[in-house]
Parts: C-alpha cells; structure tokens; sequence
C-alpha cells in the first residue's frame, strides 16, 4: 500500500509540478515535463497577464519591513 501510494505521488509531481531554475542569463525560468516532453516557460505557469502584473507592482512597495 505504501508503494502505490508513494508511485502515485511520484506521478503526481511529474505531472503537476513545475521545477524553477536559472538559465544562463540569470533569469527564473520554469521546467515542465508533460508526455516526455520538456517545455520551459518563461513566465510563472498557471499566471494571468494582470496577476503578473499586481505582483510585479507589489514588489516596488516599500513594505518589506512588515513582513
């Protein structure tokens, strides 16, 4: 039971996951494996244009002593 459950786990985070990496130029970029295939993103998966954008505007805020 174990086994299964740790396999299915396993194929879970092959299928729902995605792996944050720098690339040459010292930019975040995203790895997805789906169907043996690797696709890298260059923007966070799973992201709207405006979600990108509030947390690109949040990041100008001086409020990092509040957190």
């Amino acid at each position: 039971m174990t086994r299964r459950f740790a396999d299915s786990i396993q194929a879970a985070l092959e299928r729902d996951t995605y792996e944050p990496f720098l690339d040459g130029r010292g930019r975040v970029r995203w790895r997805e494996s789906r169907d043996g295939e690797e696709i890298i993103w260059t923007h966070e998966p799973k992201t709207s244009f405006m979600q990108r954008l509030v947390a690109n505007f949040m990041r100008l805020l001086p409020i990092r002593g509040q957190l």
